[in-house]
């Protein structure tokens, strides 16, 4: 058992932004858009950079999980990400001006699907009935350690 350290947390931090770039970018700028899209009176330029890069959490960890798992090669990554990066753009720059009920649902479908994909990118086409399940099982228990982390903090 490791014992909480700063070393530790650097090195596992530096492991997780090599592994997960683009995610932490997405994360970053939705981050910085959210406070911004806030603090700017509900700037509607803010809120589909927020939309857009919110989107890009779950797709460009789909990216790096199936990626890992079929071994693809870096630069097909880096490729997939940024194509997923212009796709994002394109559809931030294409949400209409006023937030209407239409995009919104639209937004949380897109939501939706993305997060089904994280769930079955690694396993498309692959014949691992349980590695389906315990990858699954273990993303369904962090996602609850997360929610029971943000509860006590919110507390």
């Amino acid at each position: 058992m490791r014992f909480p350290s700063l070393q530790n947390l650097r090195t596992d931090a530096h492991e997780s932004a090599a592994r997960f770039p683009f995610v932490i970018l997405a994360a970053f700028v939705a981050a910085v858009a959210g406070v911004l899209f806030v603090e700017a009176s509900n700037n509607d330029e803010w809120a589909k950079l927020y939309l857009g890069a919110q989107l890009g959490v779950p797709f460009m960890f789909a990216i790096a999980v199936a990626g890992e798992v079929r071994a693809w090669a870096r630069s097909l990554r880096t490729g997939l990400s940024a194509g997923a990066i212009i796709a994002l753009t394109a559809y931030a720059w294409a949400l209409p001006g006023d937030i209407t009920a239409v995009a919104g649902t639209r937004h949380a479908q897109f939501t939706v699907g993305l997060h089904l994909l994280v769930a079955f990118a690694p396993f498309l086409g692959a014949g691992r009935i349980n590695g389906f399940w315990q990858y699954n099982r273990v993303l369904f228990l962090r996602f609850c350690m997360a929610i029971l982390y943000s509860a006590v903090l919110f507390a």
